[in-house]
Order: C-alpha cells, then sequence, then structure tokens
C-alpha cells in the first residue's frame, strides 16, 4: 500500500434505521407508560402530571436523534502504518492509531447486524485497544474481514519490528 489511505466502507442505510427504530422503541415505551399511568391514575390531573413527569425523558431520547445521521458521516482508512477515523458533521473528529501499539481488536454486532438479509451486508463495529487509548472504528462492512486484514498487518509490523531484527541477529 506505500503508506496510501485505503478507504473502508461503512454501512449506513441499515444502521441509520436501527437507530431510528431504537429511538422509536424509547418513546413508545414512554406512551404506554404514559397510557398505563393514566388508566390507573384515572384523574385528568393526574394524566398531566404523568405527562409532565415523562416529558423530559422524551427529551432526553429525542436529545440523541442525531445517532439517525451519524453513520452517514463517517470514513475510516486503512494504511500500512495506522487506522485512521474521521466522524462528524459539524465538529469533525479524526482518530488515529498506529498498528505497531495495537494490542487487542474487539469485534461488536447489533442485533439487525447479526440478521442474514439480502437488504444489507453484514457490518459491525471494531473497537482497537492500544496502549492509552482507544479507536472505534463504526458500522463497517464485512468488519470480520477487515478485523483479520488488521491482525496481519499487526503480525507484520511486529515481524518487521527494529526489535525483532536485533533478536534475530544476536542468534
Amino acid at each position: 500500500m506505500n503508506n496510501e489511505h485505503k478507504h473502508i466502507e461503512t454501512t449506513t442505510w441499515p444502521r441509520s434505521f436501527e437507530a431510528m427504530l431504537e429511538i422509536l422503541f424509547k418513546l413508545l415505551g414512554l406512551y404506554l407508560v404514559y397510557e398505563f399511568g393514566s388508566y390507573v391514575m384515572g384523574s385528568e390531573d393526574a394524566s398531566n402530571t404523568l405527562f409532565s413527569i415523562l416529558l423530559l425523558p422524551a427529551l432526553l431520547i429525542l436529545k440523541d436523534a442525531h445517532i439517525i445521521l451519524e453513520p452517514f458521516t463517517i470514513k475510516t482508512y486503512i494504511t500500512d502504518n495506522d487506522v485512521i477515523v474521521k466522524s462528524g458533521l459539524l465538529t469533525r473528529t479524526t482518530d488515529k492509531l498506529n498498528i505497531k501499539t495495537l494490542e487487542n481488536i474487539e469485534l461488536v454486532k447489533s442485533p439487525l447486524a447479526r440478521l442474514p438479509s439480502p437488504l444489507w451486508k453484514s457490518y459491525g463495529t471494531l473497537n482497537l485497544y492500544a496502549y492509552g487509548g482507544a479507536v472505534i472504528m463504526p458500522y463497517l462492512k464485512y468488519p470480520e474481514n477487515i478485523q483479520i486484514e488488521i491482525e496481519a498487518m499487526r503480525n507484520n509490523v511486529n515481524e518487521n519490528s527494529p526489535n525483532k531484527n536485533r533478536e534475530k541477529a544476536h542468534q
């Protein structure tokens, strides 16, 4: 690759749909609590009080509605030595992790991502852990293949490190 940026594909619509479903189910839960509470309490004043109590959790749920657009703002790249993740619409964040310092790779798949479907490809999130930090590679298409590729690159970098070459020279 000669330190060129290899773009890694991410999934957008399935993850946005999943985020939308998550928010709708939370709001539906609040609505059911409201209806049940209104039925149990019976009076109009109790219903208004219950509405006032549930308004704040509803606003808290809606505050996180930006996660519906989040998959459209993520760009992920791999070079020979680094993993780079750029995210954000208004505030752009760039995370970079040197593969040489990589300690652990964790694969996370949501329930929708685990379902086999002709409508979307397998997707998931890779959490890369290194000394003193981590980089999250979210919503990757075929994350298992990318995990294997990164592990191979890590092994290749570690085999070609100066410490390994010195150890071979002393033998």
